[in-house]
């Protein structure tokens, strides 16, 4: 019983240190910093006879990989200054780690490569050096795979034999983390066979985990297979995966289409999905151009459709101004709202959640205009005004009776330099 919650022990180290997805630290190593000790005297560690030192040098020298990829790829940097021939020693020295043959230090190594590569230029320069690895663990395997999947150019800069060769490992972990670089190549081929696997096993983990290898750029033929799943799958979780993958279609227009043919077939629970996960982004992109169709073809909003779009419209009306960008969104939104009120079932439940909405929002004139009067005489005077404002607003209110709900919505409309006086109040309801 020791043994085998042992070795349930070491997979979930190997899992969650190398094939699970990455985190921009380097706490999955644990190590030991040294006081007083600075980065070239961790460099100076890494020829260390100890392997254990070395390995805890490289540890150390993490948390400084970004910004050294990035000094190393500015194209006006001073290849004379210490700190740029200080910077290239270490990142030479990493390369030559990568090979080394304590698993420690090739794994530790592998991953400093990675957060080297998240601001460094010429990443396609590591692709070699990373296939050239041979790993000693299953952890260096995934950290291998890991940076080749950040360095690979799309489109086959590497054959399909070293994609198989992966996907062929005994090691379970390394062969499921591979998934990611399948995808990451978007590997016609290699992705078919994957396919092939996922139709053979009955594991819902299995095809969760299949399904990562189709997710970006997809082809045409691959959504023929994911719809299929979309609309005969009983798993739940496979559902809601296709349904995350929609908006990377290569051929957006044909999942679209599909969608707009097809969504009166979805179960109801995989259509409020569909839609909730992707009310977020309704002003851009996918998104919009998902929901635009979907109003034209029919489409109910619900509530929370409605809420978004209305609360969206409200927040870009009152930019005073607005970037490039957030014109755009600005006009997307209207657009939706155009698309919604030009069909009769869509414009019904739209307008009766607008109607409900412009009613809660409103503000009587002569009580907006007092509270301005009393706003404008307390930002005049100082910081001990504020009680004397609260007071004057409360006998407004009672005035007005504005009260609960009512007062909230007023409040919320206010200009956030005057809301935070109410804090309180606003927390309250």
């Amino acid at each position: 019983m020791k043994k085998l919650r042992f070795a349930i022990a070491v997979i979930m180290i190997i899992f969650l240190a190398g094939c699970y997805p990455a985190k921009e630290e380097a706490s999955r190593y644990p190590s030991v910093a040294i006081p007083e000790y600075e980065t070239m005297d961790y460099y100076a560690l890494l020829s260390h006879k100890n392997p254990e030192v070395v390995y805890n040098a490289v540890c150390n020298l993490m948390d400084g990989a970004i910004d050294i990829g990035e000094m190393l790829s500015k194209k006006d940097a001073d290849r004379s200054r210490a700190e740029y021939i200080d910077s290239k020693n270490i990142y030479l020295k990493m390369l030559d780690l990568a090979g080394s043959k304590d698993p420690r230090i090739q794994a530790s190594s592998l991953r400093f490569l990675q957060l080297f590569t998240t601001k460094y230029g010429p990443k396609g320069e590591l692709i070699l050096p990373a296939l050239r690895v041979t790993p000693r663990s299953a952890q260096a395997a995934c950290e291998k795979i890991e940076l080749l999947t950040r360095v690979a150019l799309k489109k086959g800069n590497f054959d399909t034999g070293i994609l198989k060769t992966l996907l062929g490992d005994r090691s379970w972990l390394v062969s499921r983390a591979a998934y990611a670089l399948v995808d990451k190549l978007e590997s016609e081929d290699v992705r078919a066979e994957i396919i092939g696997r996922y139709k053979k096993t009955n594991i819902t983990f299995e095809k969760l985990l299949m399904l990562w290898a189709l997710k970006t750029n997809f082809s045409d033929n691959v959504f023929a297979f994911l719809s299929g799943e979309l609309l005969s799958s009983p798993d739940r979780h496979i559902r809601r995966m296709v349904i995350d993958m929609l908006s990377g279609g290569e051929s957006e227009g044909v999942v679209i289409a599909w969608v707009e043919a097809n969504y009166q077939k979805l179960r109801d629970e995989d259509m409020k999905y569909l839609v909730s996960s992707n009310l977020y982004n309704m002003e851009n992109g996918f998104s919009n151009r998902l929901f635009t169709a979907l109003l034209q073809k029919g489409f109910i909003p619900e509530d929370n459709f409605c809420e978004r779009l209305y609360s969206s419209l409200k927040e870009r009306e009152g930019e005073k101004e607005r970037s490039k960008e957030a014109e755009a969104a600005f006009q997307n939104l209207k657009k939706l709202e155009e698309v919604a009120r030009s069909n009769p079932a869509a414009s019904k439940s739209w307008t009766a959640y607008k109607s409900r909405r412009d009613a809660e929002r409103y503000v009587d004139p002569l009580l907006q205009k007092e509270f301005n009067r009393s706003a404008g005489r307390f930002k005049a005077e100082s910081a001990g005004a504020v009680s004397r404002f609260k007071a004057e607003a409360a006998a407004m209110f009672a005035k007005y009776n504005i009260d609960g709900k009512a007062k909230t919505v007023f409040l919320e409309l206010q200009d956030s330099d005057l809301k935070e006086y109410f804090a309180e109040d606003l927390k309250k309801e």
